[in-house]
């Protein structure tokens, strides 16, 4: 009997078992007290749970034990407690099978590990032997009865063997003497081959496994990509573009988007005023991103949300107060100039009581971006009808009330869900498919309010986390999984279907994600899955998943509000937490390549020339003087002192430059890669120019056969 143990579990030990004390309290308490009580027998006959369960449960390493088996098992271990009885506890799922993580849920993570690092580690049975086979300081301790000969050696491991090479060859779990206790299972001090053939079997899956990657990956290239994440890039590309070139999401749709003020846009539309505006993206991709929720057309309220909801509750006061488009730009023109300024607009909206932002509103409304509005401008409100949860406010009664209507009708949020609001699978419920759902319940509350509280984020559609945010992740976690092992949820579905039947049931699913590695919530996963609650899933009930795209989880949502007086509107925008955007308005400044400007010729010719030209320092010149011995000297008011200002200050410039062209300096050796210096071309030494004088300078008649003229440099 192991070390620590108590003296009844010593005693159970030692006579066979007495099995535990159940019922006498909670369901998880009676689960946790079977768990301790078959850990501590079978600690105390084999060592560990994990020897046990290879000695004398799983026999067939299918990593699954029915009732039959655990009787084997426990009555060869001598245990004489109530086996049943603690079978049916140990299954709180009511599978009627048992796993090693429902025993020790620790050793089975570990040995789960251990058979995944192996099958990507070695090749076979013969290489692990091969690779753990390595020479050991520590001198072997075999028995008489299991003296090694020369050729067993090569076949045979030693436990310092088992435990150096799987170090040595970068198994880096722990419990090294724990897996090779548990592998020897007849205590002979070493392993072999014999006990190595589980490795064999993880293998074949494996295969299977690839096989299946591989079928999912032809498949998936003659689809058409359901990318999701280029086409969210292009529509975020797109509005950058048009904020950049025209400033307000509002002006842009009237101007270029729907000339004609119609706020919806079909598909043609958008690739035809993509062509004119010049924007170079994918317009396909661009549509798709658009359309999330397939109606087949794009409104406002698709292009900016914050946008739409503001000019809807500009509409409503429009038709409140004034009944027109023309009614109220008159009322708004208080000076009756058929033209209004922003700073008008916005003491005239204030005089009327409307605390809506007007600067936004404004920008808008100014369809040419000359700061100006006219009649004209406002015309296009006349046509929109805006949809009816842009102006209403949140209503979380409403949305509950909807939910349990769907969980009253359907039992569970998961069936309601694909029945009547994702009617096409897309994991997308547009505001249409909500209000037919309403009615199908049988609804008649304050639909638009309900919608509101569900889309937070005014995003225009809903998935399936606004209604069931628990069976969302579990689908999420359980859809990654599959695409990273088999490459889809329908391949890892063949996979899972060993009977071929196309059905797997609970303990097939449950077994399947267990062998394959799967460590979230099977039961929970299943149970969604299983919409029809009859036991079983077939390939339609889960393929939907491959076409779902979940957004992040651990986004937060923060909300913006823009308000003005005493009106808010608060609109919320998806982000990451702790984690800035920065962004340009066009191509960034690595996207140019700036040319030098020094002695540029034709090419650019309005290119600033920095450095081209230098001027040396002006020299000391002498005013031009008179010989002592001169015959003839002037009178002092005969004396013309200008050609002394004209030699020393020149009353304007009068240099010339030459002709010649000059060679271009270009950079040389330049680093393909944009660094700090190749933004600002450095200021470079030009080639030294000399400037003479253009003018022949007047001299002084009795100067003409005077002394030279000193040169001026």
């Amino acid at each position: 009997v192991g070390p620590g143990l108590s003296v009844a579990t010593r005693a159970s030990a030692a006579g066979g078992g007495g099995g535990a004390n159940f019922g006498t309290g909670t369901e998880e308490e009676e689960i946790q007290a079977a768990v301790d009580e078959v850990k501590s027998f079978l600690a105390a006959k084999e060592g560990s749970s994990l020897k046990a369960w290879l000695k004398h449960f799983d026999l067939n390493n299918d990593q699954k034990i029915s009732l039959s088996e655990f009787m084997r098992g426990m009555r060869k271990m001598n245990y004489l407690g109530d086996i049943t009885r603690i079978f049916s506890t140990l299954d709180s799922d009511r599978s009627g099978e048992l796993s090693l993580e429902e025993i020790d849920a620790a050793q089975s993570i570990v040995w789960g590990r251990f058979r995944a690092w192996s099958v990507m580690t070695f090749d076979g049975i013969s290489d692990m032997v091969k690779q753990l086979s390595i020479p050991v300081q520590t001198p072997l301790k075999v028995s008489v009865g299991s003296r090694l000969g020369k050729d067993a050696n090569d076949e045979r491991i030693i436990a310092a063997q088992f435990c150096e090479g799987l170090q040595q060859v970068g198994w880096d779990g722990g419990h090294e003497t724990m897996l090779f206790h548990a592998l020897d299972i007849d205590d002979r001090q070493w392993i072999g081959p014999e006990q190595l053939k589980w490795l064999e079997i993880e293998k074949r899956r494996q295969k299977r496994k690839e096989q299946a990657k591989r079928r999912a990956a032809l498949e998936a290239a003659s689809k058409v990509s359901n990318n999701w994440k280029a086409a969210d890039a292009a529509l975020s590309d797109f509005k950058r573009f048009l904020k950049g070139k025209y400033g307000h999401y509002v002006r842009a749709w009237r101007k270029v988007l729907s000339p004609e003020g119609i706020m919806v846009l079909q598909k043609a539309e958008l690739f035809k005023a993509c062509s004119n505006i010049g924007w170079a993206g994918d317009v396909r991709l661009l549509y798709k991103a658009f359309d999330k929720d397939e109606s087949g057309y794009i409104s406002i309220e698709e292009l900016d949300a914050k946008s739409a909801e503001i000019f809807a509750h500009f509409h409503n006061f429009m038709q409140e107060h004034f009944g027109s488009a023309a009614e109220t730009f008159r009322a708004l023109d208080r000076h009756n100039t058929r033209q209004l300024r922003q700073a008008d607009f916005a003491s005239a909206l204030k005089a009327f009581g409307c605390n809506l932002p007007a600067k936004f509103i404004f920008q808008g409304l100014d369809l040419e971006g000359t700061r100006t509005l006219v009649e004209e401008d406002l015309h296009f409100l006349d046509k929109w009808k805006p949809r009816a949860f842009l102006v209403v406010d949140c209503n979380p009664q409403a949305a509950q009330e909807v939910l349990e209507l769907l969980a009253v009708r359907f039992k569970n949020y998961l069936k309601a869900w694909r029945h009547v609001l994702d009617v096409d699978s897309s994991n997308h419920c547009n505001y249409d498919e909500f209000e037919a759902a309403c009615k199908k319940i049988g609804y008649r509350g304050d639909v638009p309010g309900a919608w509101r509280s569900l889309d937070g984020d005014l995003s225009g559609f809903i998935t399936l986390r606004e209604i069931d945010a628990l069976s969302s992740d579990s689908l999420q976690a359980f859809k990654t999984w599959c695409d990273e092992e088999f490459g889809g949820v329908r391949s890892a579905f063949s996979v899972f279907d060993v009977s071929g039947d196309n059905d797997v049931t609970y303990r097939e699913f449950r077994r399947s994600c267990r062998i394959y590695g799967f460590d979230g919530k099977v039961h929970s996963i299943f149970h969604a899955l299983d919409v029809e609650k009859n036991g079983a899933l077939s390939v339609d009930e889960v393929a939907f998943l491959d076409d779902w795209e979940f957004s992040d989880p651990s986004g937060q949502e923060e909300s913006q509000v823009l308000s003005q007086g005493g009106f808010s509107v608060s609109l919320s925008q998806t982000k990451a937490p702790n984690m800035p955007e920065y962004y340009t308005q066009g191509p960034g400044p690595g996207a140019y390549t700036v040319p030098t400007t020094v002695g540029a010729g034709p090419v650019l010719p309005m290119t600033r020339f920095s450095g081209a030209y230098s001027f040396r320092k002006r020299g000391q010149a002498q005013l031009p003087g008179i010989r002592r011995d001169a015959g003839i000297t002037p009178a002092p008011t005969a004396y013309d002192d200008r050609l002394g200002w004209c030699t020393v200050s020149p009353s304007k410039p009068s240099w010339g430059f030459g002709s010649a062209r000059r060679e271009s300096n270009e950079p040389v050796g330049q680093d393909p890669d944009p660094g700090p210096g190749h933004y600002s071309p450095g200021r470079r030494r030009g080639l030294a120019v000399s400037c003479t004088p253009r003018r022949t300078l007047r001299v002084h008649p009795l100067f003409h056969d005077g002394p030279a003229l000193p040169q001026c440099l």
